[in-house]
């Protein structure tokens, strides 16, 4: 649901998204609850989403089709499988190209890993908390930092000798994710798992594919809201005639509708790190703004997890925080406006 007609699209990614729907609804929508629950997504789900094209698409030159899914998931009511393929097509793959990924990957990044050089390569210790498929992940791309300051990059082998992976804490709404807490105990790594890649400019990308996922989980609650309150009533009339519920709403749709169209031309341009961390602050806090105002307009049936509105706000809140929030985040925008 939107105010303003997209035109970021063509027939072939709304043909994409048609069948992408028609997936979900079969192998997802009816299983996630249960997924939630602390189960997690199986691997067989990605395995089979793989095998229709819906996985691994960052070799694909058009970013529109990673777009579509992400969208399809969040619209879906699908926010960890929205995060996973987020950090699999538009983080950790866009660095291994070139590389075998069997299965799901992960980006341990922003982490404060180091690096210590040795006879032949280099050990890596440290730890990292609530990565993103990290617990299942079958390839590690590790960003770590020698005594000099310079930046490496490592493919690393989760089961290698001293990676240790744990669950980390759920999350409530995202039940689903697999997020872990991973340490690094003296890993050797050598230059044959040395990983020669843009991470500047795989940051970025992610930073949008964050966006992007955000801005259609900030359309559906909308949506939701606007369904809820077009079907509740009070004193006998819809919420939806009562002058404050159009006020509210109307202004939420307006203010989508603008951050949408900063996030749509993100898709086609080549961002820097400040262009891209301006797209994903602004899709999730308008993501916030959008599921709180639903929670409000749900009034007491907004905290009951029976209703996708409280699911969804729940959600929300890691969305604004993961990607490079906080001081970072602050510094990044702070230089580029000439702090």
């Amino acid at each position: 649901m939107t105010i303003r007609q997209r035109e970021v699209f063509d027939a072939d990614q709304e043909a994409f998204r048609q069948s992408l729907d028609r997936f979900l609804a079969a192998e997802a929508v009816d299983r996630y609850a249960d997924w939630d629950s602390g189960g997690g997504v199986p691997a067989s789900f990605y395995a089979a989403a793989a095998k229709f094209g819906f996985v691994g698409l960052a070799e694909v030159e058009d970013p529109r089709f990673r777009a579509v899914v992400l969208e399809g998931t969040m619209a879906a009511g699908l926010p960890a499988i929205a995060l996973a393929l987020a950090m699999h097509d538009s983080f950790a793959v866009p660095l291994l190209i070139g590389r075998e990924a069997p299965g799901m990957a992960a980006v341990v990044d922003r982490s404060g890993i180091v690096a210590e050089p040795q006879r032949g390569g280099w050990t890596l210790r440290g730890s990292a908390e609530t990565v993103v498929n990290g617990l299942g992940a079958e390839v590690l791309v590790v960003a770590a930092r020698t005594d000099e300051g310079s930046e490496l990059l490592f493919a690393v082998d989760p089961t290698a000798a001293g990676v240790q992976r744990a669950p980390a804490d759920l999350l409530f709404g995202l039940g689903a994710c697999d997020l872990a807490d991973v340490q690094f105990d003296g890993v050797a790594v050598t230059a044959a798992d040395r990983v020669e890649a843009d991470l500047d400019r795989a940051r970025a990308g992610y930073q949008v594919a964050l966006a992007v996922a955000a801005m259609a989980g900030a359309r559906t609650a909308l949506a939701m809201t606007v369904a809820y309150v077009r079907e509740r009533k009070a004193f006998g009339t819809p919420i939806a005639t009562f002058g404050n519920t159009r006020h509210v709403l109307g202004a939420l749709g307006a203010r989508i509708a603008a951050v949408e169209s900063l996030v749509d031309a993100g898709l086609a341009a080549e961002l820097d790190g400040a262009g891209a961390a301006a797209i994903k602050l602004c899709a999730t806090e308008i993501l916030g703004e959008a599921v709180d105002t639903g929670v409000q307009l749900h009034g007491g049936y907004g905290y009951m997890w029976e209703y996708p509105i409280a699911r969804a706000y729940a959600a929300a809140r890691f969305l604004r925080l993961h990607g490079d929030a906080g001081e970072h985040l602050d510094s990044v925008l702070a230089d580029a406006v000439g702090l």
